[in-house]
């Protein structure tokens, strides 16, 4: 069961760790997994630009189309495991404050590695660029009221993707910012009809698990695909 709360659907499954989460939803028929591509920092760009923002916020589009170089990047420079750099990319976008004692600070939890994260070039413009969006989506409200912002923009559009396999009788296992399916859907379906309701134009990665034998046990394929503005 589902705990509804601003605008977020919880449930203690979803602390699982992700490779034990995917073979028990397989277990439980969703063979399917579907994520929104840099969910926050996409749907926070585009819905400044639908509220008339025209700055380039080229730090936050470089994010959201090279994620996993610039985490890694500053893991490296930083020497810090690549899930806190994660980690602390998705503080800041939901408006975490980047004073000492804070939440980043101690995610970090060195005081000179801290001070070299904070002063960084990329990371400055970063805020900057969201505080831009946010200037635009919410003139009025401090950096703390943003989540709650993004969290009822993300669950338009997981409901709609509810809907869709609702309609075609696919079971369907809601997460944060993606969802779990038994049968493959029609990303570009669901893609078209976001974009229609909302106006968003957002990218979906799929990875798929497959039956392994007549035991019904199952693994995880290494065949993570990309759905974008191409149509499946």
């Amino acid at each position: 069961t589902y705990k509804d709360s601003s605008y977020r659907l919880f449930h203690g499954f979803q602390n699982t760790k992700r490779e034990f989460k995917q073979d028990l939803l397989a277990k439980y028929g969703y063979y399917h997994h579907y994520d929104i591509e840099c969910a926050a920092p996409t749907i926070i760009m585009q819905q400044a630009q639908l509220c008339g923002m025209t700055d380039p916020v080229l730090s936050l589009r470089d994010y959201t189309q090279n994620k996993k170089t610039i985490r890694q990047t500053f893991a490296n420079e930083l020497n810090l495991p690549l899930n806190v750099v994660k980690t602390i990319f998705t503080a800041i976008t939901n408006g975490a404050d980047l004073r000492t004692g804070k939440s980043v600070y101690k995610l970090i939890n060195d005081n000179k590695i801290f001070l070299q994260f904070r002063s960084d070039r990329f990371v400055k413009e970063y805020i900057r660029d969201l505080k831009m969006c946010w200037k635009h989506i919410n003139p009025n409200r401090e950096p703390k009221q943003w989540t709650n912002t993004y969290y009822r923009i993300e669950r338009i559009c997981l409901d709609i993707a509810k809907e869709y396999c609702e309609r075609n009788n696919i079971k369907v296992y809601l997460e944060h910012d993606g969802f779990s399916t038994s049968n493959p859907v029609n990303v570009s379906v669901i893609k078209r009809i976001i974009k229609r309701d909302t106006k968003l134009d957002l990218s979906f990665s799929c990875q798929t698990c497959a039956l392994l034998d007549r035991h019904n046990t199952h693994k995880v394929y290494n065949n993570t695909q990309r759905y974008n503005n191409n149509t499946q």
